[in-house]
C-alpha cells in the first residue's frame, strides 16, 4: 500500500502544475554551498540534498494519506 500511495503522491506532485524542484530555502543553502566547496564535492552533496528531500516527500505524503483514508473510513485515532 505505502508504494502504491507514493506512485500517487509523486504523481500528483509532478502532474500538478505547481511543482518546483527546491523550495527557496534550499535554493539558498545550494547557492552558499556553491561558493563555499570544490564542484565535485557540490555534486554529491546536491545528490545527497535531492536523495534526502526525495524520501522526506514520500514520507511526508504516504503518512498523510494513510491518516486521510483512517479519516474517511472513521478510524483515525489522533496520537498527542
Amino acid at each position: 500500500m505505502d508504494e502504491f500511495l507514493k506512485i500517487v503522491g509523486m504523481n500528483h506532485i509532478i502532474n500538478s502544475g505547481t511543482f518546483e524542484a527546491y523550495r527557496p530555502e534550499t535554493l539558498a543553502l545550494m547557492e552558499n554551498l556553491k561558493k563555499i566547496v570544490s564542484d565535485e564535492v557540490y555534486g554529491e552533496l546536491e545528490d545527497l540534498i535531492n536523495d534526502a528531500i526525495n524520501s522526506t516527500n514520500d514520507y511526508a505524503f504516504v503518512e498523510g494519506m494513510k491518516v486521510a483514508i483512517a479519516i474517511t473510513e472513521k478510524k483515525y485515532k489522533p496520537i498527542l
